[in-house]
């Protein structure tokens, strides 16, 4: 799979600045994305991704894009913790 092409288009659709790998897999994950690396060895730590936008997102698009990132995250064979990190204040 394409990860990299597949992040971009998520990014676009969402107006989306970055998405981020952090924590103890956040190299494994850059690899795997750069495709330097095609599938990472079993691992108990979770795999934490961030992101960060341009626009306020609403609770329908911030569920879609955890959805789209637990999809990637099955095919990884691995746990996620999504993280948000809005530019603006959340939805009220």
């Amino acid at each position: 799979m394409e990860y990299k092409k597949a992040l971009e288009a998520l990014a676009d659709k969402y107006h989306l600045q970055m998405i981020y790998a952090f924590g103890s897999r956040a190299k494994e994950v850059l690899h795997i994305v750069e495709e330097k690396s095609s599938q990472s060895a079993p691992s108990k730590s979770d795999l934490d991704i961030g992101i960060k936008s341009e626009k306020r997102l609403n609770v329908e698009k911030k569920v879609e894009i955890a959805v789209f990132l637990d999809e990637i995250e099955v095919l990884l064979n691995k746990l996620l913790d999504w993280v948000r990190n809005d530019t603006k204040s959340p939805d009220k």
